[in-house]
């Protein structure tokens, strides 16, 4: 009796609530009464937020989630230019989390007006361009001088080479201004108020044929790439081999890159670009100049050397030097004679106030890092410097 009273009471049971008795099993059914909802959790550019409602009826609480807003980033500020050859980079920040990002600003496209190929001549396209014609330059060496008194373009294709002619008793000389005491003789000369730029190409001399060439080594100022009163932009360039066999000690010439002007509106920009195995200095910079750009760039010295008492970069002008490597310029005479370790990174010169700043470079492995000849002019931010000198100086401004 007992079993089939449960097994009756447990049918009961099964067929009350597959029969959907709700006036006896179960509460009566309603539809919520949602209110407006509740931001409880914020929505950020990269988590989800939450919104919770209630009923207003039976107080039941749900929630749905909020989708993320994403970046907000903006065009971006340009950090570093783009060239023919090169992408440039900018910075964007969002809007909204201040969060930011480095994009890539791709590098600019060109038609070419005339192209040189190899065994060619250089010299003659420019001669034969017209003004503000692009020219490429297909991989080869060339053995010869440029002389641009013309406003033209000039990229490499592959690994371009110029190495000055065969014989350097050949090379021209672009005579001096009223403020220098030399001449110029340049693998690459810009003058006569032109407008060049020159992108992937090597400029390397041979230090044998330079030595060999007095007016090379006494009479002149022997350089890589010259703009005398004239404006030039150098990208993707290595400038090397502008320094001598013999003549080292005291001899303040074999420079990189030398630039002065009488005219206005002479500009100096260089970018991506490389100076290595020069004599005194990668690049001297004269205040005719209006001004001088110099960014991320390689500049490598001869390493502790007992020769000549090398600097990188002097400065007489208005200048931005940024993101720059500045390493191996150490000047150690095997006797000492008052100049020893006195070598610099950069030699600041410039007279109005605030015209120049140097920022986040890197200088390494030198006797010492910037100094400053007239106070107020120069703004020193973010520069690094490793393996010194112990005795030198990273940043010196000289006293009013």
């Amino acid at each position: 009796m007992k079993k089939r009273t449960l097994s009756l009471t447990i049918a009961a049971l099964t067929l009350c609530l597959t029969a959907g008795f709700a006036t006896a099993c179960d509460e009566d059914p309603h539809e919520h009464i949602w209110d407006g909802g509740t931001v409880t959790k914020e929505a950020t550019c990269t988590e989800k937020g939450e919104k919770t409602y209630n009923c207003e009826d039976c107080g039941e609480i749900r929630t749905e989630k909020i989708d993320a807003l994403g970046h907000d980033w903006g065009a971006g500020v340009e950090v570093s230019a783009p060239t023919y050859t090169h992408d440039g980079e900018a910075l964007a920040t969002c809007s909204r989390c201040g969060e930011t990002q480095t994009v890539v600003i791709e590098k600019l496209s060109y038609t070419a007006d005339a192209v040189v190929k190899s065994g060619e001549s250089i010299q003659a396209a420019v001669d034969s361009a017209q003004t503000g014609d692009i020219i490429e330059v297909e991989a080869g060496t060339y053995a010869e001088q440029l002389m641009l008194d013309k406003s033209v373009t000039i990229i490499g294709k592959g690994e371009v080479v110029i190495a000055g002619p065969a014989d350097y008793a050949d090379l021209v000389a672009v005579e001096k201004l009223a403020t220098d005491s030399k001449g110029y003789i340049a693998l690459v000369a810009v003058t006569d108020g032109a407008s060049v730029i020159v992108e992937n190409v090597k400029i390397s001399a041979d230090p044998a044929k330079a030595s060999a060439v007095s007016q090379i080594t006494h009479y002149n100022y022997f350089v890589g790439v010259a703009a005398i009163d004239a404006s030039v932009t150098l990208n993707s360039v290595t400038v090397k081999g502008i320094t001598f066999e013999d003549h080292l000690m005291g001899m303040q010439n074999g420079i990189a890159l030398y630039a002065a002007a009488e005219g206005e509106n002479r500009t100096v920009t260089v970018r991506y670009s490389t100076f290595e195995s020069f004599n005194k200095a990668a690049a001297v910079i004269r205040a005719g100049i209006s001004m001088f750009v110099f960014e991320d760039n390689t500049v490598t010295g001869m390493g502790e050397q007992g020769l000549i008492a090398q600097n990188g970069i002097q400065i007489h002008c208005a200048a931005s030097i940024a993101r720059n490597v500045i390493q191996q310029l150490v000047y150690a005479p095997a006797t000492a004679n008052g100049y020893e370790h006195g070598s610099y990174a950069m030699l600041v010169y410039t007279a109005d106030e605030g015209a120049v700043t140097v920022s986040d470079n890197a200088v390494k492995a030198c006797d010492n890092g910037v100094y400053v000849n007239v106070p107020g002019s120069t703004e020193l931010t973010g520069n690094t410097y490793t393996d010194m000198y112990e005795g030198g100086v990273n940043e010196e401004v000289a006293e009013a």
